[in-house]
């Protein structure tokens, strides 16, 4: 099986490793997989089209921050994502086994609304605030 090119073991050659090594890596890798999926594409807590029309300048800070913590949420959840797919391509590498489309990562479609949807709100926000 050729290497994903995405991969955490960089130079390390399956071949140079002992069977009692791979093993332990790939549990390492299972577990390490097993923490990271609960996490991947959890839902942002506050992404809403909330109205920012007519509010006071109070209120659009408020509105301003949860946006600021759906962004980090955004980009932890798709840094978990990505990370779970190093990971399973590298599990996949030391085991010799094949995982579909390993090798193409592309953000999902939900990630790529909730930016879309979190752009369109910080632009509302910049508008409400006469900027």
């Amino acid at each position: 099986m050729v290497r994903s090119e995405i991969s955490t073991l960089g130079s390390l050659s399956r071949a140079n490793l002992s069977e009692k090594n791979r093993e332990s890596n790939s549990n390492a890798l299972r577990d390490a997989i097993g923490i990271v999926s609960p996490e991947v594409n959890k839902q942002s807590e506050y992404l809403l089209a909330e109205s920012v029309e007519n509010q006071s300048l109070e209120d659009l800070i408020i509105v301003f921050g949860k946006a600021l913590i759906d962004f980090s949420n955004i980009v932890k959840n798709s840094t978990l994502n990505s990370l779970q797919h190093v990971m399973l391509a590298d599990e996949a590498y030391i085991t010799g086994e094949q995982h579909h489309d390993v090798s193409e990562f592309e953000l999902e479609q939900h990630v790529l609304d909730q930016m879309k949807l979190l752009s369109d709100q910080l632009r509302l926000i910049k508008i409400s605030m006469g900027e």
